[in-house]
């Protein structure tokens, strides 16, 4: 299932500094340094977001991290641990050196492999000149995972014992077995092959022996899976049903 999920950051008021001083406009910056101003961030009404059935991702954007990155020698220079801390610590602008930054919103660490909840970002560059106020009016945080989500249905759990196997793997560096034990996880990929591949074991009830397990290779419809979409993977029989929505 695809979706393509934002978090819009956009304008209002509110931003920090970096040196000690406050309340200072661009008249009172120091000699070789300008300011930024990343505008105030708000999550778009859930209404509003394009979702998966009825499936929503509740985020609170306060708590995204921001790093101010220096484009010329990637060190980073300035570094939150969320949003709101750097509304509370910093007004009304960052105050940095002269050069070429990037800033960098994110909802969690970027992990190798496999993440445990999703992954929105957003980046920007920005130019700070002397005694000048840069504004980052808008920002936009994507879903930048591949997200698996597997579901039994109740004639899934009528005619099958629930010592069910399911092997999830990317096709890249990712794989999670799907069991009873953590029924109900969702799966974030931080990339995807050309499928999502399935391995799947299933026992029939009141049977001796499981089905032979079988193998099955999900796409978006002709295409291959690609980041920033969803899969809703339900199954019924034993041949998952895969349902894809724009």
């Amino acid at each position: 299932m695809k979706y393509n999920i934002s978090i819009l950051l956009f304008s209002l008021f509110c931003m920090l500094v970096a040196s000690c001083q406050k309340d200072m406009d661009d008249t009172a910056l120091p000699e070789g340094c300008g300011g930024l101003n990343l505008r105030t961030v708000a999550v778009e009404d859930s209404s509003e977001i394009t979702v998966i059935r009825t499936k929503s991702f509740d985020m609170d954007v306060t708590t995204f991290q921001v790093e101010i990155i220096n484009r010329i020698t990637g060190e980073t220079v300035k570094k939150y641990t969320s949003y709101q801390e750097m509304l509370d610590g910093e007004r009304p602008m960052v105050v940095l050196p002269v050069g070429s930054y990037k800033v960098y919103v994110y909802s969690c660490e970027p992990e190798n492999g496999v993440y445990d909840k999703p992954y929105f970002m957003a980046e920007q560059n920005f130019e700070i000149e002397d005694k000048t106020v840069t504004t980052v009016d808008k920002l936009v945080c994507k879903f930048s995972n591949v997200g698996v989500d597997i579901r039994m249905s109740d004639n899934f759990n009528y005619l099958f014992s629930d010592n069910y196997s399911i092997i999830v793997e990317n096709g890249q560096n990712g794989k999670v077995t799907y069991t009873r034990e953590n029924k109900g996880q969702i799966i974030y990929f931080d990339r995807i092959g050309e499928s999502i591949k399935l391995t799947v074991t299933v026992q029939p009830k009141n049977a001796g022996e499981p089905y032979p397990t079988r193998t099955y290779y999900v796409k978006n419809g002709n295409g291959n899976p690609s980041i920033g979409e969803y899969y809703i993977i339900t199954f019924d029989g034993e041949k998952p049903a895969v349902k894809v929505s724009f």
